[in-house]
């Protein structure tokens, strides 16, 4: 017996070395794998950059890829620090544990990890919360919700830290992240107050360079160049690495280039082309230097200099180079002067080589976005073109009919050509010899792969040839006076089209007003008239014209009953005297109800419409109701509910028969009997059921209520998940085919999202569950497991 009472102690020192060798073990793996992650960032920094841009995360120390043998090591440590907590719950390092857990997790940064570590430092502030590892815990917190954009959330948890008694690089880095966050939102000022703050506090040698940098950052995106380039001197007096000193360098070189000190920011470049230590990043100092030169207007110099980087560097931008001299020749960006004259043609090949060859470069999207506006361009004007054409060519028909000429009209004389090849490949570079050298091999080589041909452009040349063909036959001025007004139409209706991508895609108002007028004023009588006015009623309220009120008055007196009269009566404030009192509501309605946001404002709306029965969107509001239910609300019972009380109360609905199928296949999933389920109805909606005595309802109640309880506990049915359109429907007689086509159709544009993010972990909470999807032959539910 005295053995084994001294045995219990030994066991017990046994037990607690076992218990601290696991948390150590657990430490030093966490150590390895934060080290791992410090050295890939490095490295990744180290590595010359081939692309332009400035991230504000450059000095992080989270690289976009963790290393293997990290992802290992935090995995060891996760596994031992969970130990600790779930085999050691009352230990003193329980609170050190968890701590481990969440930073191992975030910094492993996999699929679910963010969440795995606020869960872990939820725990820890909930469990611990006098823990001298609070402060640190709360920044981790705040970090990882960061990651996780709840963004509003981790400013509640960030900006508290400032009055903890905590070290101050924690609260220089909770400073940060704050910084980070308002930068986001482009609050500019409070983004360099929460910087200087962080700069402040900062001890830590890479925490102060990271507020340095972002503090130049914030100033460069709020267009104060100077001060940018101030801070960037004190950063680049820091012991920096060969790499960041270089893309410092080159940063500052761009702010004084925006102040227009050109000299010196090529002199600075010019330094680094001097010094062979930077010989791996020459071709990105040559590329800056080209850029300052096209923005100091010197054109001629720029091109030479982009060219001799395409045709000198292995590892040279081409496809950066080669927007900048799309860029250059591009009429609309550069204008001409003496030794230097862009060329339309050679713009539009090197964006299509970015395009089409150099779909990596940083600039590929803008050179997407040129190529865009230049082909529409090209579409629009050239139809307007040849239409216009069109029309002189009938009425010179007309004239040489009235005279009583009868020659014989040959239309291969008047074939319009829209689409001409350009198949040269010379430059508009004075034949200088040393020019000539320059500009050979990979540049003309690349452009000589372009075809410059549009396909539509070619399609709409047809169509126009193919109408000058028909007119051989038009011999009666009548049948040429139809003919020009069928052209007319056409007309206006790409004037409309050439106005419209003027104000809503370039904003430039002004070319927008001078098609619309062209319509007004010279293709009066066609359908796009009254369109054109109210275009134009609307670009005098954008530019903040003070008649823009009368125009819309004036367009919708001169056409009451038009295609866009409602748009009149909406913003004049009128309305019809027959108008439905319900119009508003329901409309408001439909727009809701494509909303991720505001859909359960759209229910309540639609069940007020519902109770009315005066107006005519009373059924379609029901059968709303119930879609919502359905795709919404994951609430069968309730969606077969308003189905079933629209057919009850509406069996002649335009669209109750393909409705009824619906109905059926609910029944037949659920065994409901057709002579039961007259009483699984909503009476609050149907007119005569309102109006019954309170007796004849209770009569009913237990009967109506067993049958919304059918298939509470058994499978779920739904339709497959489907992202809503926001197209706007006028309810007509095809009511269920619009309202299922808007819920099935893919998400466009809507007009009525707020644009806030998605919180990632909101889509935890959608539970598995088990689906019935109707088949389309005979809309039979088919049992599906998820």
């Amino acid at each position: 017996m005295r053995k084994i009472f001294f045995l219990v102690p030994f066991f017990l020192i046994l037990q607690s070395c076992a218990f601290f060798n696991t948390f150590y073990n657990a430490r030093k793996s966490y150590k390895l794998g934060k080290e791992s992650v410090e050295r890939s960032s490095r490295t990744s920094r180290e590595a010359p950059s081939n692309t332009p841009e400035m991230k504000l995360g450059f000095f992080d120390s989270e690289p976009d890829n963790i290393p293997g043998d990290a992802k290992t090591a935090f995995d060891i440590s996760i596994e031992k620090a969970n130990k600790v907590v779930v085999l050691h719950p009352t230990s003193g390092w329980v609170d050190d544990a968890l701590l481990l857990l969440g930073k191992s997790y975030y910094l492993r940064s996999g699929e679910g990890d963010y969440l795995e570590a606020k869960n872990r430092f939820e725990v820890l502030m909930t469990r611990f919360p006098a823990s001298e590892l609070i402060s640190e815990a709360k920044l981790w917190y705040g970090k990882t919700l960061f990651k996780l954009q709840q963004f509003q959330e981790a400013q509640e948890i960030l900006r508290p830290i400032e009055a903890l008694n905590t070290t101050e690089d924690i609260r220089a880095e909770a400073n940060l992240i704050l910084g980070d966050i308002a930068l986001l939102d482009e609050n500019l000022n409070v983004a360099k107050a929460y910087y200087a703050q962080a700069q402040k506090l900062a001890k830590d040698d890479n925490l102060r360079k990271t507020t340095l940098y972002k503090s130049a950052y914030c100033f460069y995106k709020d267009q104060k160049f100077s001060e940018c380039a101030e801070f960037l001197n004190k950063l680049l007096q820091k012991n920096l690495s060969l790499s960041e000193r270089f893309e410092m360098l080159v940063f500052r070189s761009r702010a004084l280039k925006m102040v227009g000190q050109y000299k010196t920011a090529i002199d600075h470049l010019d330094k680094i082309l001097g010094d062979p230590k930077y010989k791996t990043y020459f071709a990105r100092a040559e590329f800056e230097i080209a850029d300052i030169l096209r923005t100091q207007g010197r054109s001629s110099d720029a091109e030479k200099q982009f060219l001799f980087i395409v045709n000198t560097y292995a590892t040279a931008p081409v496809g950066d180079c080669y927007y900048m001299l799309g860029l250059l020749h591009d009429t609309t960006q550069t204008r001409p002067s003496v030794d230097f004259t862009p060329d339309h043609n050679r713009a539009m090949k090197f964006y299509t080589l970015v395009r089409n060859k150099y779909a990596s470069s940083y600039y590929a999207s803008a050179a997407v976005a040129r190529l865009t506006f230049f082909e529409k361009m090209n579409v629009l004007k050239g139809v307007l073109y040849a239409n216009r054409y069109l029309v002189e060519i009938i009425e010179s028909r007309m004239k040489a009919l009235e005279s009583g000429d009868t020659t014989t009209f040959v239309p291969d004389e008047f074939l319009v050509q829209l689409v001409k090849l350009d198949t040269s490949t010379q430059t508009n570079v004075p034949e200088e010899k040393d020019k000539i050298e320059t500009v050979t091999d990979k540049t003309e080589q690349d452009l000589k792969t372009i075809n410059m041909v549009s396909t539509e452009l070619t399609d709409k040349q047809n169509e126009i040839n193919s109408d000058i063909f028909s007119l051989v036959e038009l011999t009666h001025r009548d049948s040429l006076l139809s003919f020009r007004k069928k052209v007319n139409e056409r007309l206006a209706e790409y004037h409309i089209l050439l106005a419209e991508y003027y104000a809503n895609e370039l904003h430039l108002y002004d070319s927008s007003l001078a098609y619309y007028t062209i319509v007004t004023e010279s293709l009066k009588g066609t359908t796009s008239e009254e369109i054109a006015y109210y275009g134009l009623a609307r670009i005098h309220q954008i530019k903040g014209f003070p008649n823009y009120l009368s125009l819309y008055k004036e367009v919708y007196e001169k056409f009451p009953n038009g295609v866009m009269s409602k748009t009149g009566e909406s913003i004049l404030g009128l309305k019809a005297a027959n108008a439905d009192r319900y119009d508003d509501v329901f409309e408001e309605a439909q727009m809701l109800m494509v909303s991720d946001t505001q859909w359960e404002k759209a229910a309540d709306l639609f069940q007020s419409i519902a109770r009315s029965d005066s107006t005519k969107h009373k059924w379609p509001s029901v059968y709303a109701m119930g879609l919502l239910e359905e795709k919404k609300k994951n609430n069968p019972q309730k969606a077969f509910l308003y189905y079933n009380t629209l057919l009850y109360g509406a069996p002649s609905w335009p669209s109750a028969e393909k409705l009824r199928q619906k109905v059926n296949a609910y029944k037949k999933a659920w065994n409901i009997q057709n002579d039961s389920a007259g009483y699984t109805i909503d009476t609050t909606l149907i007119r005569w059921q309102r109006e019954m005595s309170v007796t004849q309802i209770d009569q009913k109640t237990d009967s109506i209520r067993t049958r919304q309880e059918i298939g509470k506990n058994s499978i779920s049915i739904t339709t497959e998940s489907a992202s809503i359109d926001t197209s706007r429907l006028q309810m007509t007689d095809s009511e269920l085919e619009e309202f299922e086509f808007l819920l099935k159709k893919k998400s466009g544009t809507d007009s009525t999202k707020v644009g806030k993010k998605l919180k990632p972990d909101e889509s935890l909470k959608n539970k598995k569950q088990r689906r019935i999807k109707e088949d389309e032959s005979d809309a039979t539910p088919i049992i599906k497991e998820e």
